[in-house]
């Protein structure tokens, strides 16, 4: 599954990077409260879904990561 991560929120325009481009879309175009660092995956029919699950995965692994770099 490709995923998007949710950049940054301008105005009403969310900036989503998907291998390492990015695509502006409209804040209306989600039906859910979007946030910088969400990952995010695009139905067949075009409506984006948080996957809240992946997003914490690699929130928790990038925190170990610098936890690692930083504490040892």
């Amino acid at each position: 599954m490709k995923l998007f991560s949710v950049d940054r929120i301008e105005e009403n325009i969310v900036i989503l990077i998907k291998d390492g481009k990015a695509f502006n879309y409209p804040l209306d175009d989600f039906d859910f409260s979007v946030k910088e660092g969400m990952l995010l995956s695009r139905d067949s029919d075009g409506k984006f879904r948080y996957e809240k699950e992946e997003t914490e995965r690699v929130k928790n692994e990038l925190f170990k990561k610098q936890n690692d770099l930083f504490l040892n």
